[in-house]
């Protein structure tokens, strides 16, 4: 149901007002039709949602479609939402905004694994809807990645509002089904109790980025900046809630210039105990590498929503330590890629490596880490033979987007409807073909050497 009102009468006889029996009215849900599960969320009062800071308490409902079966309904349940995104929420003119909420309890929708912390990207930059699963997809056959989040998508009321299909997806976030490190939490009894080591070496969830405009458009610098490599907001715990004391910023600060220092020393990054191998998890870079190499993601090359986290170092029973590392990932952010937008270094190209080979690709230094560990002639035969144990499975990829195109074409069309986007099909099928295309440019040119500084 959308809302529910209930209302009484009061009825006066012989001066004395009485009031009736409460009677409750429901409107009916109403929905596209489109054989996708259909998600309301509605503010209490429906009050609408106007910025990134605000949360709004109120519920959410997911509706069955026939053409979702791994979507079971989920009862109204309370939650609280507030917007989410950079320039996807402050560039975006109409009101297909991207959205953040937190039930009260953990949900699990759409067969995803049960959380509180979920989102709703609107896909407004991208007219195939499709950019985000495709690269969901892509992590998802990546081991050597530990988490990809799941996603569904569905389409979107909020407030009683049609707005469109949207892409219902777990948030990045610390968690035992999410980024699986060791929470860092300030205890109010004993603020200062992880501030010595072993916690205080982690864990911590980070992003590359080079600053974003808040809601008041005003630019939020970085949390902390690695050297002259760029700068990192830092997620979990975030200084700028408070989540994290001032000894806790000043360790993975220092920890970041270390790791950044050593990877560039040429004297010492290639040894075999104390090198870049024993801070960096090279699985995790390899197969991150492998997922923004083939979408040419806006920011992958470490200017914004390039993920990274520090697990906890432990010490053993012997007393040696064994060091936590910093793991490339998870994925987040393919609305700009896959020849989706072009913001130089031959991003729209279906040809030319975007992070492998320093280019004039969007970032905020001129030789990245990626950059150098393809330096290291060992990584670069392991990222090649990687490659090429994976081609087969990223080959696969065009049946699952002709599957996925199907599944939510009827959904797209009325999305496409609502805010006057070209044609669907034209703009599915046209990624499909960047796709084919750019996976067969890297596997003709996997062993190509490196280009020169």
């Amino acid at each position: 149901y959308e809302v529910t009102h209930q209302y009484r009468a009061l009825v006066t006889v012989s001066n004395v007002a009485n009031a009736t029996n409460v009677i409750t009215y429901s409107a009916p849900r109403v929905t596209k039709g489109t054989g996708l599960a259909t998600l309301y969320l509605d503010t209490n009062e429906s009050i609408a949602v106007t910025d990134r800071e605000t949360d709004h308490e109120g519920s959410a409902q997911l509706v069955t479609g026939s053409g979702a079966p791994e979507c079971t309904a989920v009862n109204r349940s309370l939650m609280k939402m507030s917007g989410r995104g950079n320039s996807t929420w402050a560039e975006v003119p109409t009101n297909k905004k991207p959205y953040k909420f937190n039930t009260d309890s953990k949900t699990s929708f759409c067969g995803i694994p049960a959380g509180k912390k979920w989102a709703v990207i609107a896909n407004f930059e991208d007219d195939s809807l499709m950019r985000n699963m495709s690269a969901y997809w892509i992590g998802s056959k990546l081991n050597g990645l530990a988490w990809t989040p799941k996603y569904y998508p569905v389409d979107l009321y909020l407030n009683g509002s049609y707005r469109g299909q949207y892409l219902l997806i777990e948030r990045i976030t610390v968690s035992s089904t999410r980024v699986n490190i060791d929470e860092l939490k300030i205890d109010p009894a004993n603020p200062t109790a992880q501030n010595s080591f072993p916690a205080i070496s982690g864990g911590y969830l980070m992003e590359w980025n080079h600053g974003q405009p808040g809601d008041t458009g005003a630019i939020e610098e970085p949390d902390i900046f690695v050297n002259n490599r760029g700068g990192l907001y830092l997620k979990e715990p975030d200084p700028k809630k408070g989540e994290m004391t001032a000894a806790q910023k000043a360790y993975i600060d220092t920890w970041m210039d270390d790791v950044d220092t050593l990877l560039f020393d040429d004297a010492r990054w290639l040894d075999p105990v104390d090198g870049w191998r024993k801070y960096i998890d090279e699985d995790a870079a390899i197969d991150f590498w492998i997922a923004a190499e083939i979408t040419k993601g806006y920011g992958l090359n470490y200017r914004s929503s390039s993920w990274m986290y520090k697990a906890r170092d432990v010490v053993n029973a012997d007393g040696s330590v064994t060091v936590g590392k910093l793991y490339e990932g998870p994925l987040w952010d393919f609305d700009n890629s896959q020849g989706n937008a072009d913001f130089g270094g031959g991003q729209a190209a279906t040809s030319g490596w975007w992070m492998r080979d320093p280019n004039g690709a969007p970032r905020q230094a001129t030789e990245t880490w990626m950059n150098r560990l393809f330096e290291d002639p060992a990584f670069k035969a392991k990222a090649s033979a990687r490659w090429k144990s994976m081609a087969a499975t990223m080959g696969t990829q065009d049946a699952y987007l002709i599957s996925l195109q199907a599944k939510i074409k009827a959904s797209a069309d009325a999305d496409h409807a609502q805010w006057g986007v070209s044609d669907f099909s034209t703009d599915a099928n046209e990624l499909r073909a960047w796709l084919r295309t750019r996976i067969a440019w890297i596997n003709a040119h996997i062993d190509d050497p490196i280009a020169p500084r």
